[in-house]
């Protein structure tokens, strides 16, 4: 639709970069921005019309096609994954049912009787193809006992909650449960609880700082709607898990690889990041002054979404370091991270806040400017991303075109 845009800037005004103008990197005052419809043609307007209802521009199709495509990959992974879990279980199968078994001990009686005492440990640790299953159920289970209360009461303080701690809950049960201890798993375990523990508190207070979550205000009251969106989360739960998963129903790996460390560091990054990014960004929507702006503070002067590419970090972090126990088609539990990625690039991250922050501040300069400099994804100074060629941002940096589908279409004057 054509627009017409109008600023009170004098018509010589440009952008410049920070290194052009170092003692300020955004415009002073903000632009007042007017938008006005102009009458277009019939053929626009039809051929207009026809874009809007054809189905394979619709976003609820494209999102739903990545949504069916990521959730079949999802089960060609399991399937592979659980093979070649299975085949590892029968060439050890022996060996684990007897890891605790002593040698025959010779004891001679008082009166010169011989006989051996065959001496049994505690047996055999669960299979880790029944760990697997476990943990499948698990967070099933946990998920759907979430899903009753949120229907029952109509509540929305839990969600967040059910969804990170339910990483804590299985992470820990899959170390005990196989019981085999090596440092990789305990390391791992330990990486995930923290980080569970960690968004999941910071989530609840959150919430019940705010009282409601307003994405669920469609769904309180349509049951098939909270029954995808659960199940969506128990999917989510379970694939993102998976190197863990995995690394926690096998024997551990063997001992300290630099994998193990690249995977430890890349997990400390993120975790820092996006425990930053959250803390600033609460700060600065609790502020009066700051109501109605977009946040541009700490981290988030270097990514539009900080918070998300710290924690497609660490998971990529705990894959990393997850690697040096996987053998054979165990390696596609790289689908964890690669669902993560996908998922908040495309399908229920990034498109969803770009396109509400670009319906509330696209009509301001400002906004406009802090767009185009700023990252959308990975941290970077504005000095640079801000003098990068568009192809460049959008095959390297992930300045994918319909992030800007809402924003209104600049017209020269």
């Amino acid at each position: 639709m054509a627009t017409l845009f109008t600023a009170t800037a004098p018509s010589h005004h440009r952008f410049v970069s920070s290194s052009q103008h170092p003692k300020q990197n955004l415009p002073s005052q903000p632009l007042s921005v007017a938008f006005t419809e102009n009458p277009a043609p019939k053929a626009v307007a039809l051929q207009q019309q026809q874009m809007m209802t054809d189905w394979v521009a619709s976003p609820v199709t494209r999102r739903s096609g990545i949504g069916a495509g990521i959730a079949w990959a999802g089960f060609l992974a399991f399937g592979a994954v659980s093979e070649q879990m299975k085949s590892r279980l029968d060439v050890f199968h022996e060996d684990t049912n007897t890891r605790d078994l002593e040698k025959q001990e010779e004891i001679v009686l008082p009166n010169g009787i011989r006989y051996y005492d065959l001496q049994v440990g505690s047996g055999a640790s669960p299979s880790s193809g029944y760990l697997v299953v476990f943990d499948v159920m698990g967070k099933v289970v946990y998920q759907f006992i979430f899903f009753v209360i949120t229907a029952l009461f109509k509540i929305d303080q839990v969600t967040d909650f059910a969804g990170s701690t339910n990483f804590v809950i299985l992470a820990v049960l899959t170390l005990v449960l196989k019981a085999t201890w090596h440092f990789r798993q305990i390391v791992l375990t330990l990486l995930v609880v923290v980080w569970g523990l960690r968004l999941g508190i910071f989530l609840l207070m959150r919430i019940l700082q705010w009282g409601e979550d307003r994405r669920f205000d469609e769904m309180r009251e349509k049951l098939m709607k909270l029954i995808v969106f659960w199940t969506f989360q128990a999917v989510w739960v379970w694939t993102v898990s998976l190197p863990l998963t995995v690394v926690n129903a096998s024997d551990g790996g063997g001992s300290l690889k630099p994998a193990d460390v690249i995977g430890w560091t890349m997990w400390v990054f993120g975790f820092l990041i996006e425990a930053a990014a959250d803390q600033q960004k609460l700060s600065f929507k609790n502020s009066p002054e700051n109501r109605g702006k977009w946040c541009d503070v700490g981290v988030w002067k270097y990514s539009r979404h900080p918070n998300y590419f710290g924690e497609i970090l660490l998971w990529w972090g705990i894959f990393v370091a997850a690697s040096p126990a996987l053998e054979g088609a165990e390696y596609l539990v790289i689908f964890g991270p690669v669902f993560l990625t996908l998922l908040l690039l495309f399908v229920s991250g990034i498109p969803l806040l770009e396109a509400s922050a670009d319906k509330k501040h696209g009509n301001l300069g400002a906004y406009r400017f802090y767009k185009k400099t700023t990252s959308p994804l990975i941290l970077l100074p504005r000095g640079i991303y801000g003098n990068l060629p568009g192809w460049c941002k959008a095959v390297f940096l992930f300045e994918l075109p319909f992030y800007s589908r809402n924003l209104p279409e600049e017209v020269a004057v």
